[in-house]
């Protein structure tokens, strides 16, 4: 190998490691941050599904930066790779994203829920929406990464997978519903829960920006430089994603009414209940 290309290989795999563990340092800060309102809205709590939810986006979301972490310094700080190898520690990574983000969308798609409870056909419509990028999801990651040919030296993909822009265009899509269902809601509120529609709106913008230009900067730089680099597509968008889904329960529960809610219908049982819905 020549040199050039064999510094390039050294630099890639240790500007990943210091990258992976800003990614770990961020997330860590933020739960430290956050363990006190965590055990006081959260844990002390009967076991629900978005409790589940929580659970989930914050702890898989750790693990799987630890796990990270410690298999880049590890095993790919050393150099090259093996494709095979790098074929589980891919698929480890976009799993974990996928079920993150998975969360992130059961909690947003709930709000929909208790807003238009009585407009099933639209809510229907969104849930299908929001399905659509994981479909492609799957289809990008069982076309290009369960084969060893498509992988370099450095565990990225050799070029940049076609399914990458119909992905970026269906994300969009799926959150600017999920996000304009909301936000068109903010003033058919009773004045008594005018404080709890601007929190729901608020979070809702918040989402709706940062997973826009995840989208927007990932996936023109993937096609920029003709490859897709692993750890800033499944590492970096786990930090916001979790930070955001445990932001949102959080609220869910402090918000929450006296009435103990249902496993399933918690977020329509006492975080909108007397919203108006169409």
């Amino acid at each position: 190998m020549h040199p050039e290309g064999y510094d390039h290989i050294i630099w890639t795999f240790e500007a990943r490691e210091k990258l992976s563990l800003a990614a770990l340092v961020i997330l860590g800060l933020n739960w430290v941050g956050s363990l006190h309102s965590e055990y006081y809205h959260v844990w002390g709590k009967k076991f629900t599904a978005t409790k589940f939810m929580f659970l989930w986006s914050r702890y898989v979301a750790l693990a799987t930066l630890i796990a990270h972490y410690c298999f880049i310094h590890l095993f790919l700080a050393r150099g090259p790779v093996a494709p095979s190898f790098c074929r589980g520690w891919i698929l480890f990574l976009s799993l974990s994203c996928t079920s993150l983000q998975m969360s992130l969308v059961v909690i947003l798609l709930l709000r929909v829920w208790a807003v238009y409870s009585k407009n099933m056909k639209l809510v229907m419509v969104v849930a299908a929406l929001v399905v659509l990028p994981f479909i492609v999801s799957f289809e990008l990651i069982g076309r290009n990464i369960l084969h060893d040919d498509n992988l370099n030296d450095q565990c990225d993909l050799r070029q940049t997978p076609i399914e990458a822009a119909p992905l970026a265009a269906v994300s969009f899509l799926s959150h600017l519903a999920l996000w304009f269902t909301i936000f068109r809601k903010r003033n058919y509120v009773m004045p008594n829960d005018k404080r709890l529609m601007d929190t729901v709106v608020n979070t809702g913008n918040v989402s709706f920006t940062v997973l826009t230009l995840i989208v927007a900067v990932m996936i023109p730089y993937c096609f920029a430089t003709h490859s897709v680099n692993i750890v800033l597509i499944f590492v970096v968008p786990m930090v916001p994603i979790s930070m955001l889904s445990c932001k949102m329960v959080i609220n869910m529960f402090r918000l929450r009414t006296d009435r103990p809610p249902d496993f399933w219908i918690q977020a329509k049982s006492y975080l909108l209940r007397s919203l108006h819905p169409l």
